[in-house]
C-alpha cells in the first residue's frame, strides 16, 4: 500500500466567518477520499506500473508510475498495453474495496459516531458539533491522521455544510475547507461535470450544449434547467447547496 497522510495545509476556505454558533452547531460533513483503493485492496506491488481493470475491460485505477508513463483511467486494457509492455493488469475487487471502506469507518467512528460510507472510494463523517473539540481544522487533521494512520492507504479530505459537496471537495479539491453554504458556489464552481455522480447521458446531453463546469449550471435559470434536463439534475443540485435534505444512512459495525 502506499502510506500518504491528508495534506499539511488544510485550510478553511476563505468564504466564510464567524465561526461556529456554540448554542447550534452548523452541520460539518468531512468527507474522506481513498484515490487509489482499487489498488491499495491488493498485496504489495510486483511493479509501480500496474492498473485495475474494470468494466468492458478498461482500466478503473491507475498507479501514479503508471500514469506518469502515460496509462490513464478509461483506456481499454490494449491501448494501454500497447503504451507500455510492462504493465501489470489487476482485477478489481469490489468486496474487498468496501470491506477497506468499513474499516475505515470503523475508525472514523472514535472522532464521531456519524460516519457513512460512500462507495465506492469514500467516507462522510458529520463533525460540526465536534470541531472545537478537535481545536480546528489543524486537530481534525492530527486525529485524522492517529485514526487512518493504521489503514496505509492514500486519502484526501475536505470538509463542507452538506454530505455532497464534503465529497466533491474531498475528491476534486482537498484540504478544502467550506463553514458556510454560501461559500459553496465559489468553491465548487470549477469542478467539471464529469466528476458529478450524475448519469453518463445526462453528462453527454450537457456537454453538447456547452456546459462543462459546475457554475455553468448554477448561471442558468433554474425553471429551464429542470424543463431541458429533468428534475432529478435539480434535485441533485439542491441537495449540494443544502437546499434539498440529504440523508444518510449511518454506518452502523457489526
Amino acid at each position: 500500500m502506499i502510506a500518504q497522510a491528508v495534506p499539511a495545509a488544510a485550510q478553511a476556505y476563505p468564504v466564510s466567518s464567524g465561526g461556529f454558533s456554540s448554542r447550534r452547531p452548523q452541520p460539518l460533513w468531512c468527507g474522506i477520499h481513498f484515490p487509489l483503493l482499487a489498488l491499495d485492496v491488493h498485496s504489495p506491488p510486483v511493479s509501480q506500473i500496474r492498473a485495475v481493470v474494470g468494466a468492458h475491460n478498461r482500466l478503473h485505477a491507475v498507479s501514479e508510475a503508471a500514469r506518469a508513463a502515460g496509462v490513464k483511467e478509461g483506456m481499454s486494457v490494449g491501448a494501454a498495453l500497447a503504451l507500455n509492455g510492462t504493465l501489470q493488469l489487476l482485477p478489481r475487487d469490489v468486496r474487498a474495496e468496501l470491506e477497506a471502506l468499513q474499516r475505515a469507518a470503523r475508525r472514523c467512528r472514535r472522532l464521531t459516531p456519524t460516519v457513512s460510507l460512500a462507495p465506492p472510494d469514500a467516507v462522510l463523517l458529520e463533525l460540526g458539533g465536534s470541531l472545537k473539540l478537535f481545536g480546528g481544522f489543524e486537530g481534525m487533521r492530527e486525529a485524522l491522521e492517529e485514526a487512518l494512520a493504521p489503514l496505509g492507504g492514500s486519502y484526501r479530505w475536505a470538509s463542507a455544510p452538506t454530505p455532497e459537496a464534503g465529497l466533491l471537495l474531498a475528491r476534486c479539491r482537498p484540504a478544502h475547507h467550506v463553514t458556510h453554504r454560501e461559500g459553496l458556489p465559489s468553491a465548487l464552481g470549477g469542478i467539471p461535470l464529469a466528476r458529478l455522480e450524475i448519469d453518463t447521458g445526462l453528462l453527454t446531453r450537457l456537454h453538447k450544449t456547452g456546459l462543462r463546469q459546475l457554475r455553468d449550471l448554477w448561471r442558468l435559470p433554474r425553471d429551464g434547467l429542470g424543463r431541458r434536463f429533468g428534475p432529478e439534475l435539480l434535485a441533485y443540485l439542491d441537495r449540494i447547496r443544502g437546499e434539498r435534505p440529504d440523508p444518510r444512512v449511518p454506518y452502523r459495525p457489526p
